[in-house]
């Protein structure tokens, strides 16, 4: 199996349908090898594996502190941006909360490292401010929009 830490928890994953106290066991070594590279993937394999395998939250959490100090422009501050990003979206009611949504995505796309789903993404975050555009009526602010967003 290629050490790549997806596929590590991929495998555990799989393994603990079938023997969750293997898994664990396995899981801990694992953790153990990726904390020791000290790469922001390695790190993130590290804390998945930690919060979904040995089920500890507490120290996942910590980890993924240590991992946003270590690298705040990384793919895991880019990923809590996105959850930030859709969560407010859920709640935003104002033209101000949407100026605030569109500054969300206008930091998804200049301050993160870029991957083949930065364009779909983005596009999904521009809809949903769209659509809240459009369902508020605010036609002026249509033209914002898109300026800022083409």
């Amino acid at each position: 199996m290629k050490e790549d830490p997806q596929n590590i928890s991929i495998y555990l994953s799989t393994l603990a349908t079938i023997n969750a106290s293997k898994a664990e066991e396995e899981g801990k070594v694992f953790v153990k090898n990726l904390i020791e590279k000290k790469d922001e993937k390695s790190l993130i394999g590290a804390e998945s594996i930690i919060r979904y395998i040995l089920k500890d939250s507490k120290k996942a959490d910590s980890l993924s502190s240590v991992i946003l100090e270590k690298y705040p422009y990384g793919k895991l501050a880019k990923n809590k941006l996105v959850s930030k990003f859709f969560k407010e979206a859920n709640e935003a009611t104002t033209e101000s909360d949407q100026n605030i949504l569109m500054q969300y995505v206008s930091d998804f796309k200049n301050k993160y490292p870029k991957d083949i789903f930065d364009d779909q993404m983005s596009d999904q975050m521009n809809a949903v401010i769209l659509n809240k555009i459009v369902a508020d009526e605010n036609w002026s602010k249509i033209d914002d929009f898109t300026n800022n967003f083409n």
